[in-house]
């Protein structure tokens, strides 16, 4: 029989540590956290009021009229050309130890794109 051996004797002690090596974050790090949530949220408000980017109007589409969005682009993918520009030094995904920013995602998505096009032979 394979037995497991705790390699701490006293559990509180080893919790202790463990949670000693966590720095909880500082106040300022607290503010800046909170700084950027309400920015977003201003930003989301502010594009549902009149003149704002998420504003809805009515258009045919295909002779079926459909509620859209007046003030963004008409394809999703130039509305995330925008972010790939505007935040081009940002970090974009996180995953473990990989960080890719706005401006890399970008590239990938390029490469991703003339890929499907040259290789698959995908049009709009």
């Amino acid at each position: 029989a394979i037995g497991f051996q705790d390699p701490c004797e006293n559990v509180q002690e080893c919790l202790c540590t463990a949670m000693a090596v966590v720095q909880p974050p500082s106040l300022i790090e607290k503010l800046g956290d909170v700084a950027e949530k309400v920015g977003i949220a201003l930003a989301v408000v502010k594009g549902l009021l009149p003149g704002g980017d998420f504003r809805l109007t009515t258009e045919k589409i295909r002779g079926v009229d459909q509620k859209v969005f007046s003030g963004l682009p008409p394809a999703l993918g130039d509305t995330y050309n925008r972010w790939f520009k505007e935040y081009a030094e940002r970090e974009w995904i996180i995953y473990g130890n990989e960080r890719i920013t706005f401006g890399e995602g970008k590239a990938i998505v390029d490469a991703l794109a003339a890929e499907l096009v040259g290789s698959f032979g995908v049009q709009r």
